[in-house]
């Protein structure tokens, strides 16, 4: 009978212990945003102190705000029913949701590597500030050709291939040197029909016409052509002048040089001869002896007799 009797207490207090956690529970989701429920029931659904927040309801516990600092910077200030949004500083970009991380921007043309940013190699572009090089776009599985070249920052164009184009052909970069004849394409200005710019491979006709300095619309395509350089009178009548001036140059620095001093011995001379008429003659010490004279002196014995 005792052990039944104690089993019988034991259940009713866990009972009694569950309805007053169901109750206290119940209580605590009344609890609005910007609260927290307490652990008595005279502190139920109590404001967050300050630099903390509960965006939901019914929480047991306010959350932390967050800081903003280092490459982050505020954007928008901790509420008690929100969190703190930051951003990135000038120069950086976000990454993650809720700006987790911030990266380097790079320019166009450029990508974000371990180094830091490093310019895109030669057949890839990027014309964002993050992110990676994307190789160009291979116009022949289409059937096209390259209408205007890829550079670092910006893709190939293609178009459909025409008598004027030869089909298959890549893109190089007017801004890798030396690497467009790799790639097998030149540019020529064709004045037959019309004035217009097409891309051919190496040993293609070309007509024998005059060629001049064209550009395409966008960046880096040039068709250049040069014309025989000659040198125009005046240039040669400038190198002339400048080389005369040398000469005198020259010869006035090695006439300072060799006459300027014996001018200086000469003027030192010159005061000398002009300074000696107006200098008194020092006596010498023989001098001084011969000029120098006494009176005689009287003896006393001779004044007494007289």
């Amino acid at each position: 009978m005792g052990s039944g009797y104690y089993s019988l207490v034991a259940t009713a207090l866990l009972v009694m212990n569950l309805e007053r956690t169901r109750s206290v529970r119940d209580a605590c989701s009344n609890c609005p945003a910007g609260t927290f429920c307490g652990k008595d029931k005279g502190q139920m659904c109590v404001p967050c102190p300050p630099n903390s927040f509960s965006s939901t309801g019914g929480q047991r516990a306010c959350d932390i705000c967050r800081l903003c600092k280092g490459v982050f910077r505020t954007k928008k200030v901790c509420s008690p029913t929100s969190n703190t949004e930051c951003e990135c500083i000038s120069g950086f970009h976000c990454l993650g949701a809720g700006c987790t991380m911030c990266e380097q921007d790079c320019k166009k043309g450029q990508e974000l590597t371990e180094d830091g940013c490093k310019d895109c190699g030669f057949g890839t572009f990027n014309d964002g500030r993050f992110g990676a090089c994307q190789p160009w776009t291979d116009c022949s599985p289409d059937g096209k050709a390259v209408l205007v070249n890829g550079t670092r920052e910006r893709d190939v164009v293609c178009a459909p291939a025409g008598p004027d184009f030869s089909p298959g052909t890549s893109a190089a970069p007017h801004s890798h040197p030396g690497q467009g004849q790799a790639a097998g394409l030149s540019l020529s200005n064709r004045r037959d029909h019309g004035s217009r710019t097409r891309l051919s491979t190496p040993g293609s006709p070309v007509p024998h016409r005059r060629l001049q300095r064209t550009s395409l619309s966008g960046p880096g395509i040039e068709a250049l052509v040069g014309r025989p350089h000659q040198s125009s009178p005046s240039f040669l009548v400038t190198v002339a002048t400048a080389a005369l001036l040398v000469l005198f140059l020259l010869f006035l620095l090695l006439f300072l040089t060799f006459r300027l001093p014996a001018a200086q011995r000469g003027r030192r001379k010159l005061l000398y001869i002009l300074k000696q008429p107006f200098r008194k003659p020092v006596p010498t010490a023989q001098e001084e002896d011969a000029c120098s004279c006494g009176f005689p002196e009287e003896e006393e014995g001779e004044e007494g007799k007289l």
